[in-house]
């Protein structure tokens, strides 16, 4: 016979909040689940990159018709944990070649440095946190069919 406290780790329970949205809930109850969502993925400790790595890979592992939009749509997933960065007009993906994006957290950080007037940017947000910059790589090889194959991933520079 099961006890009440075994039962409650592998039953997922609804839960509902005030608004009367009903929200599945994942994993045990008590918490000790080994996949956590709530995780910050804007720290950029070795994890949370391996984690946004991971989906870069996922992303990867397509040929696209338009390599350059699939960069776009990267670039606002990464966006959305507060990773930046700027594609160069020239650029086109469709061409054989590896390029290297400089990050930055947040857009990074402005000031007056005090010798001129208004703001610049001060830095990325990120050296200071890690001692050293991100770079979002990417390697473009057009195939056989008329696609392109490409492969992104974050690098430390």
């Amino acid at each position: 016979m099961r006890k009440f406290k075994d039962l409650r780790k592998i039953i997922s329970e609804d839960a509902s909040d005030f608004s009367g949205f009903i929200r599945k809930r994942v994993g045990p109850q008590d918490g000790d689940n080994s996949v956590d969502f709530n995780v910050n993925l804007a720290n950029l400790n070795p994890a949370e990159v391996d984690r946004i790595n991971t989906f870069l890979g996922a992303m990867s592992a397509k040929p696209y018709i338009d390599p350059n939009q699939a960069i776009k749509e990267a670039q606002g997933k990464l966006l959305t944990v507060g990773l930046q960065f700027t594609l160069k007009n020239g650029d086109d993906l469709r061409r054989s070649g590896e390029r290297v994006y400089p990050l930055s957290l947040f857009g990074g950080s402005f000031g007056a440095d005090g010798s001129t007037y208004g703001y610049k940017p001060a830095d990325d947000n990120i050296e200071r946190r890690l001692g050293h910059k991100l770079g979002l790589m990417v390697s473009s090889q057009p195939t056989s069919t008329g696609m392109t194959a490409l492969k992104a991933e974050i690098v430390p520079m």
